[in-house]
């Protein structure tokens, strides 16, 4: 296989229509970002005591507990989160690593560029990149209305942030001129380590178009998303589908996925 192969038209497959494959790879994707378990992650993204709240009013505490998440989630306000939640500080600073850098290895992921092998140092500026997008993202979270004893509904109006749409084609030239720069390698012989200085250079170069292209933010339409709020075991909860649903269209990764077969 020459090296021309590994790296050729990445884009291409980012906008092919049949992406039931790539369904599959986003939960093994959003699996690997967040260190901790999904118990702790749900844990974590639970409000507080709904015994506690009892004598206050529940549908402003409702709107409070999903915009105290989203802003923890994206944009590392911590202090509102542990307010609004039964989680400490340090819990709410993993919350937002683990966002963050799920947002950055799906990018990574949907681009070809492989995190499992790049240097640490590259992977961290992936990670600080998630972090300077979705600290942009733009949302706005309305006042809770009660759909039964235990239950409640929130609209949440999102602006997503589309960033490979945004710099589609300069991606693309770049990978084509990374191939072509490669062309003539012979990686017959190589092993998984001598692969691994290409991996870094197809990597920064990946990064370097998107850095580029994040001078220029734009959105897409907005979308009105409606959050289901239960409470269970004694506290309020959201479930862990429309989390990842609501991050994946705050920057815009619900259009390189889809459910059908």
């Amino acid at each position: 296989m020459q090296i021309a192969e590994r790296f050729d038209k990445i884009v291409w497959r980012v906008t092919q229509k049949n992406q039931r494959g790539a369904k599959k790879m986003r939960k093994i994707v959003k699996a690997v970002a967040v260190a901790t378990s999904l118990t702790i992650m749900s844990a974590m993204l639970a409000g507080c005591s709904s015994e506690s709240l009892k004598e206050e009013k529940s549908e402003d505490y409702i709107q409070e507990y999903v915009e105290a998440v989203m802003d923890c989630s994206y944009k590392g306000e911590l202090d509102p989160y542990v307010e609004n939640t039964d989680a400490d500080e340090d819990d709410a600073e993993e919350v937002y690593e683990a966002c963050t850098q799920y947002y950055a290895k799906e990018i990574m992921y949907l681009l070809d560029v492989n995190y499992e092998v790049i240097s640490e140092d590259i992977l961290n500026e992936y990670y600080e990149f998630g972090k300077e997008i979705m600290m942009n993202s733009k949302y706005s979270v309305g006042k809770g209305k009660s759909t039964g004893d235990d239950s409640w509904e929130v609209i949440v109006k999102i602006q997503p942030i589309d960033m490979i749409a945004l710099c589609e084609d300069e991606l693309q030239e770049y990978a084509d001129s990374f191939a072509a720069k490669y062309a003539d390698l012979d990686t017959s012989s190589m092993t998984e380590e001598d692969f691994i200085p290409y991996e870094d250079e197809f990597a920064e170069g990946v990064l370097d178009v998107l850095e580029a292209a994040a001078d220029n933010i734009e959105y897409g339409d907005e979308i009105e998303y409606t959050v289901e709020v239960t409470e269970q075991d004694d506290a309020y909860k959201v479930s862990d589908d429309q989390w990842n649903e609501i991050d994946d269209l705050v920057v815009g990764m619900d259009n390189y996925y889809s459910d059908s077969e």
